[in-house]
């Protein structure tokens, strides 16, 4: 009888295990399952129109006519790259009245510390314009949306990763959205392989870990990576980018209030590439948003237009605004402010610095959080004050 008891109740411990045992095999199947689900469909994100309006996804398809302009042989101003950029990458802002579908409206200032930093250095400026570069879904984070909404200000949103992109086209933000990423040099990038002969670009950068760019998508700490480009990779998307001065002659900018440049570790690449000397733009490209009135205001849609007055200088135009070359040079790039995240700078925050001084810019202040949400420099033209009226 013992025997039967103690056989039958080791029977049943030996099923437990076994059922248990079982359990959790199908639950780490399922896991593992879930998980490269989630990465095919975050890989593949384009091919679901749900995910994204219709208009938006075909700007991931880089099959039609791309492949002519990325590379040493174009140049950041090229018109046809400007028109490319104008008329493909970037979407218009949302009218004022759209009211923002904000996950937390009761906050205003979704930055950490960052804006509040910029509004006092310009004195509370309304109706300025910014460039935020990094901008995930246009809220969490953001160091732009509190100039948007209490300020009045417009601006550029860039963001690589698709699925960030998604989520900000929903907030509807009254800035300009494009589902790219600033180049690390002075060349459009994408999925091109050039001859070894082609070693460098026309600034001196070496070509060779660049030109083939493909995105690393992290949500928060997304990258650019040194992965090949059209590799498929689970947790990778190739994504077009574009000098940072091609953004601004697609818009016809030359002055921004405030930039804001957070890029995981590229913040350096990405500052060498802008020329802040720049003084003779002779192509310009009005892209025909003119319902706001201040961009492409009485020209037609998507003309490009090339012109240079009579001293062979070129002014940007708006100037009744007050904000276009003020106190500096016709055609001069002006950029009052950035934010510029440090701890991921390869040579260094004391080299960033150094490197920012050179042009013309000092350091105002650092932001930092006790959970590294921020490690920011916040710098400010020299000349800022002279600049202001």
């Amino acid at each position: 009888m013992n025997t039967y008891i103690h056989s039958n109740m080791f029977t049943k411990r030996n099923m437990l295990y076994l059922v248990v045992l079982l359990a959790l095999f199908c639950i780490g199947i399922f896991t593992l399952h879930s998980q490269l689900l989630d990465s095919e469909e975050r890989s593949h994100v384009f091919r679901t129109s749900s995910v994204l309006p219709e208009e938006i996804v075909k700007l991931y398809n880089y099959t039609e006519g791309y492949g002519d302009l990325n590379g040493p042989l174009v140049r950041q101003e090229d018109p046809r790259l400007v028109a490319k950029l104008a008329t493909k990458f970037l979407i218009p802002p949302k009218h004022r009245d759209v009211p923002y579908h904000l996950e937390d409206p009761v906050v205003h200032d979704t930055s950490m510390g960052q804006a509040e930093k910029i509004m006092k250095l310009l004195n509370y400026k309304k109706n300025g314009f910014f460039i935020e570069c990094g901008a995930l879904d246009g809220e969490t984070r953001s160091n732009t949306l509190v100039f948007e909404r209490e300020l009045g200000w417009n601006g550029l949103l860039i963001e690589a990763d698709p699925f960030n992109f998604a989520s900000m086209v929903t907030k509807n933000r009254k800035a300009y959205l494009s589902p790219s990423c600033l180049s690390i040099i002075v060349l459009p990038q994408y999925s091109k392989y050039y001859p070894a002969s082609i070693s460098v670009d026309p600034a001196g950068h070496s070509l060779s870990l660049y030109l083939q760019v493909s995105f690393q998508q992290l949500h928060n700490m997304g990258k650019i990576s040194n992965s090949p480009v059209g590799q498929n990779k689970p947790g990778y998307v190739d994504v077009q980018c574009f000098p940072f001065y091609t953004y601004l002659l697609a818009l016809n900018r030359t002055l921004i209030d405030y930039f804001s440049l957070d890029v995981e570790g590229n913040e350096l690449d990405v500052l060498e590439t802008i020329p802040f000397d720049k003084v003779d733009i002779q192509v310009r490209y009005w892209t025909g948003w003119t319902s706001r009135g201040d961009i492409g205001q009485g020209e037609r849609p998507g003309e490009i237009l090339d012109r240079v007055n009579v001293q062979g200088r070129y002014w940007t135009g708006w100037t009744s605004r007050g904000d276009i070359g003020q106190g500096g040079r016709p055609g001069e790039i002006l950029d009052r402010t950035l934010s510029v995240e440090f701890v991921h700078v390869a040579k260094g925050k004391e080299y960033l610095q150094m490197f920012m001084e050179k042009k013309g810019y000092v350091v105002d202040s650092e932001v930092t959080h006790s959970d590294n949400l921020a490690n920011d420099f916040i710098f400010i033209k020299s000349t800022l004050r002279a600049l202001d009226p």
